[in-house]
């Protein structure tokens, strides 16, 4: 089986985990580790339009936006936030600077 590698944008460690709270940031990071290095074809859905190629995490009311490279066994996470309005797809959009 194979073990993906889970690298971290660096605007997660710079801006996304910083308005997350110390519990919940606990939980996510389990939740990703659980998941993501084995099975990130399993978890998530797919996103479309402007964001296709990219999947998205559901962890409480957090959404965890990555993508998957096969070539390199690894799984970028671009993006953690809330899904409301769907304020973490639009910001996913600005960050990879599709908007």
């Amino acid at each position: 089986m194979k073990k993906y590698k889970i690298i971290f944008d660096d605007l997660v460690w710079k801006e996304d985990f910083r308005k997350i709270d110390t519990s919940d940031r606990k939980k996510i990071f389990l939740e990703i580790s659980k998941k993501l290095p084995t099975h990130p074809h399993e978890f998530g859905k797919h996103l479309s339009g402007n964001l296709s190629g990219y999947k998205s995490l559901r962890i409480g009311e957090f959404r965890i936006v990555y993508r998957i490279y096969e070539a390199k066994i690894e799984v970028l996470v671009v993006k953690i936030g809330f899904r409301r309005n769907m304020e973490v797809y639009i910001e996913v959009a600005k960050r990879l600077g599709i908007l």
